[in-house]
């Protein structure tokens, strides 16, 4: 089990995914409690923010679930 009381810092990889595949949250991981912190999105549209923004930008928060409406 993770330890919530602790900072960390959690890395993404995805390994030449095809374009069109979709990233998302396993379902049984969302549940009321503990809701989706980020929308779907494709691999097409992460590296498209990827290769648009510095290397000191969060690509991640341009798919947070809070800072989109009606996310998947």
């Amino acid at each position: 089990m993770a330890r919530t009381t602790r900072p960390c810092l959690s890395t993404i990889y995805f390994a030449a995914q095809p374009l069109d595949a979709h990233i998302t949250a396993l379902p049984e991981t969302v549940t009321a409690g503990v809701p989706r912190r980020y929308t779907t999105f494709t691999w097409a549209e992460y590296k498209t923010a990827m290769y648009a923004l510095r290397l000191s930008h969060n690509r991640l928060d341009l798919f947070h679930a809070n800072a989109t409406s009606g996310g998947s």
